[in-house]
């Protein structure tokens, strides 16, 4: 993939667009940490990657997270 072009995964119906990664290793890499993780957390086919939680943060609703609450999400977490 060169810089200007774009590259799409999809897993569980939801689709993350890669720009401007130009190490073929690296979009490989995300695509089996993806695999990885939907495996561990127990993901059908059909349910969001990202899923809001309970009023306690106990459980998973189901219901999808909207961009901006997964971005963030991913931020706190990655210490951006």
């Amino acid at each position: 993939m060169l810089l200007n072009e774009c590259e799409t995964i999809v897993r569980a119906n939801e689709r993350i667009h890669l720009a401007g990664i130009d190490d073929a290793h690296y979009y490989h890499l995300l695509e089996q940490i993806l695999d990885e993780y939907m495996v561990a957390s127990g993901l059908q086919s059909g349910q969001p990657l990202f899923q809001s939680v309970n009023s306690l943060g106990t459980a998973v609703t189901g219901r999808a997270l909207n961009r901006y609450n997964a971005w963030a999400a991913i931020r706190k977490r990655a210490n951006f």
